[in-house]
């Protein structure tokens, strides 16, 4: 909360002109002793143009699902939504999370 209240945001032109091809951002980092870090980026990662592979999507599901679901809990629910083009309701997904969320 105390680093927000140091961030300053600015628009470039320049990066603007090429939205929505493009989504650029710059960030610069400014130490107290004046020295600086910048990285720029054409589009985040997640992007269309940088996306994250099945892989790294499953493992960020499993991780973030872990905190609310048992570990059965999170291979089900994988698994029911791997074959959601089967559910013939929303229940099918609903009542797993209810049946497996951590107390």
């Amino acid at each position: 909360m105390a680093l927000r209240h140091r961030v300053h945001i600015t628009e470039d032109p320049e990066m603007t002109a090429v939205a929505p091809r493009l989504k650029p951002a710059r960030v610069t980092v400014t130490l107290k002793d004046g020295r600086q870090s910048t990285h720029t980026c054409e589009s985040a990662r997640g992007d269309f143009q940088r996306p994250y592979q099945e892989s790294e999507i499953r493992e960020k599901f499993c991780e973030l699902a872990a905190l609310v679901l048992t570990p059965d809990g999170v291979t089900g629910i994988e698994q029911a939504v791997n074959h959601c083009d089967q559910w013939t309701s929303v229940r099918e997904l609903t009542d797993q999370l209810r049946r497996y969320g951590r107390p």
